[in-house]
């Protein structure tokens, strides 16, 4: 590895960034402008001029998939063997950390991480162990559990504990007693919330940082450890960190301040997840003797989309490091290109109409195919116009988000089979399954049967049962959600026995004979609904299909985790999915829609159960930091 290669293609402040030799360095890296590059040549050159061995090393960022481009661009520049450096995700870190000293904490060495699904399963099922009276309303016990969860990770990052939080609000002057009472309220379901975790040997995501940071904090022979062990830190995609991420990043590079941060503020759209804007804007106070290098020239886009951009990132002043920090942040391209096109409709479904042309024209040209397009938008539901627009032209798409699996109908089938076997009585289940893709049965007679049911107040099973001529495909599902039925009552799961009924019918092979872009996209959704419902089995203590179901609505409203994993770039589809899950790609052509006042950017609003701001620790921009 000479010095020639790491220096290789990069421009002079590109280069300044790579050789910084030791302290705090401040990397502002604005879209496009090779940032990854920056840091895995940084990673070699300090490996190169033995500044530090690869395990010296930790370099952090926020997705799976940059944590490994990482890896491998590190490992083609160093010599082989040399792949220990701690390249991961923060979270990651923290696991690591926790299962390394558990013992110190008094952890189980093999406790279990819970998705934001699995914690909402635990909690429903705990539900009535917490003293809830405010939020656990009669006719509807689990409608707060999405608050709840949320409210308790917004403390983990603001690194609040139990006890802080009960100290303040006992200590508090609340305008009445109801107020003080719902205080009191969260303060003891956040206490017995942590206290059934670690009990029940689970952490969620937060407890990841929120923990590493209480261990390194509370156990000075730990900290020694950590701090000695990494000589050099990088964080990458610095304005994404939240406040606990910042504190323990500062934790382990202690005195010798060998940290380097890679960001940009105008880059920072994630607050809704509890990112904290003030880290970026103020490490240049924290580390007073910081070098700041800032990267400009952009390498993805054309000048014409840059200049755009700019001219609008300029009303977020003065809350921006150009005006702060007084530097230059304008982005220049060596690409000249087409400028961005305003597409002006009066009606949502015009937009859709006028996308799904555009998409057809640009096609028709041979120069595109459908995985060349993404369409983005505000929020998932804002996307339905267009999938129905794109569907009409037969245009193969892929929506990317758990609220849109559900909405699939392979899906919608899957669920009506496992209802059909659970409740004889619901005849919009045997009608979904019906006309689902498996049985195909004829719309307009089930229609009549459905209307016929309604008016006589019977269900499907019973009717149809007693139907001297049945229809040969009624006659099929009715021996079939007779004969998984008997299956319930020898205990199979969700998962058991979707899989031995999909198995039996065929269906698995049927979309893999058929080698078209929307079987592909099935089978990678039903891929998806499994893992759904292994989480769930992972978590719960009934595994049972009733159970399942019980737990569906729950699983539908929390499990919107979207993951880059998710987002397959060999399939030839138009790619859906919302601004923000879009962070990071590209692709040649993109259409932003629905852009309306009041929906993109959205009202501002606050978190249906807000901390209250005087345990906040981050310092909050002045101005509506939300736009």
């Amino acid at each position: 590895m000479t010095k020639e290669i790491l220096f290789e293609g990069l421009n002079k402040n590109q280069k300044r960034a790579v050789a910084h030799s030791g302290g705090p360095l401040l990397i502002i890296a604005g879209a496009g402008t090779g940032k990854t590059t920056v840091i895995t040549r940084r990673i070699a050159y300090l490996i190169k001029k033995k500044l530090a061995k690869p395990s010296e090393i930790l370099a952090l960022t926020f997705t799976d998939k940059a944590a490994g481009e990482m890896e491998e661009r590190v490992d083609q520049l160093v010599p082989y063997g040399f792949v220990d450096t701690w390249i991961s995700t923060f979270n990651a870190f923290g696991d690591r950390i926790l299962r390394e000293f558990a013992i110190d904490l008094g952890l189980p060495i093999n406790f279990k991480v819970l998705s934001e699904t699995e914690q909402a399963i635990l909690m429903r099922e705990n539900l009535y162990s917490f003293d809830l009276k405010y939020f656990r309303p009669l006719a509807n016990p689990t409608s707060h559990i999405e608050a709840l969860l949320k409210h308790f990770s917004r403390l983990k990052d603001e690194l609040i504990t139990p006890k802080e939080y009960l100290d303040f609000v006992e200590n508090h002057n609340y305008e009445n007693n109801e107020e003080k009472e719902k205080a009191l309220e969260l303060a003891h379901a956040y206490e017995h919330y942590q206290d059934l975790m670690i009990q029940s040997g689970n952490l969620d995501y937060g407890d990841q940082i929120y923990l590493t940071y209480r261990l390194l904090k509370e156990n000075k022979k730990v900290l020694a450890d950590c701090q000695a062990r990494f000589k050099y830190i990088l964080v990458d995609e610095f304005q994404d960190t939240n406040y606990a991420q910042y504190q323990l990043v500062k934790f382990l590079a202690d005195e010798k301040a060998n940290i380097t941060v890679v960001g940009d503020d105008d880059q920072s759209i994630y607050r809704f997840r509890g990112a904290s804007i003030s880290n970026i804007l103020s490490f240049k106070d924290d580390y007073k003797d910081c070098t700041q290098i800032v990267l400009n020239q952009n390498y993805r886009s054309v000048q014409e989309i840059l200049d755009a951009s700019y001219k609008l990132i300029q009303h977020n002043n003065p809350d921006r490091l150009e005006v702060k920090n007084k530097i230059d942040k304008k982005l220049f391209s060596n690409q000249k290109g087409q400028a961005p096109e305003l597409l002006h409709c009066e009606t949502l479904s015009c937009e859709a109409d006028q996308v799904a042309a555009k998409i057809e024209e640009f096609k028709a040209t041979g120069q595109y195919e459908y995985k060349d397009f993404a369409i983005l938008a505000r929020a998932n539901s804002h996307l339905e116009p267009f999938i129905q627009a794109l569907n009409i032209k037969r245009i193969p798409s892929i929506f990317v988000g758990a609220s849109s699996l559900f909405a699939r109908e392979e899906i919608k089938m899957l669920i009506s089979f496992l209802k059909c076997l659970v409740y004889p009585d619901d005849n919009l289940a045997f009608f979904s399954l019906a006309t689902g893709e498996i049985y195909n049965c004829d719309v307009h007679m089930l229609s009549y049967y459905y209307a016929l049911a309604k008016r006589q107040n019977r269900n499907f099973t019973e009717m149809f049962s007693s139907d001297k001529q049945p229809d040969k495909k009624i006659e099929e599902i009715l021996a079939d959600i007779q004969k998984y039925r008997e299956k319930l009552s020898k205990n199979y799961r969700a998962g058991e026995l979707l899989y031995e009924y999909l198995k039996e019918k065929n269906y698995f092979k049927t979309l893999t004979e058929q080698a078209t872009i929307e079987a592909e996209i099935k089978i990678s959704n039903i891929a998806k609904f499994f893992e759904r419902i292994y989480q769930f089995d992972h978590i719960s203590n009934e595994k049972t299909v009733h159970a399942f179901l019980n737990n569906l609505e729950l699983i539908m409203e929390v499990g919107d985790e979207v993951v880059s994993s998710d987002i397959d770039p060999d399939l030839d589809a138009v790619n859906m999915m919302t601004v923000h899950a879009a962070k990071g790609l590209e692709w040649p052509i993109v259409f932003i829609v629905n852009m309306v006042t009041e929906r993109f950017p959205t009202r501002r609003r606050q978190d249906a159960l807000p901390i209250p701001q005087e345990l906040i620790k981050e310092k909050l921009p002045e101005g509506d930091f939300h736009l």
